[in-house]
């Protein structure tokens, strides 16, 4: 289970994240902790709820999403792959 004591997750928290009204809201969510908190799990969790409720999700690394603008920066088609990211519902 997720909700494991050691974890110290509050499960009306998670509950309330996983309905994704805050997706709906336009607003965002930054999930930070030390290295062996497992974000990566929660936040792959709150992907699959945006699934199930027929949300667009884009997965990335941070220093991938980077290198991939920077990319499309040098090829002048930096503005278009805004453009790709402002329509997926997840990020």
């Amino acid at each position: 289970s997720i909700y494991e004591a050691d974890r110290k997750l509050d499960h009306s928290s998670i509950e309330k994240l996983a309905a994704c009204h805050w997706i709906d809201d336009g607003r965002n969510l930054l999930i930070t902790g030390m290295q062996a908190v497992a974000k990566h799990n929660l936040s792959n969790a709150l992907c699959v709820s945006a699934l199930r409720k027929l949300k667009t999700v884009r997965y990335i690394k941070a220093s991938h999403l980077m290198l991939e603008l920077e990319q499309a920066r040098m090829k002048e088609t930096y503005m278009d792959q805004l453009t790709l990211l402002s329509k997926v519902d997840l990020l």
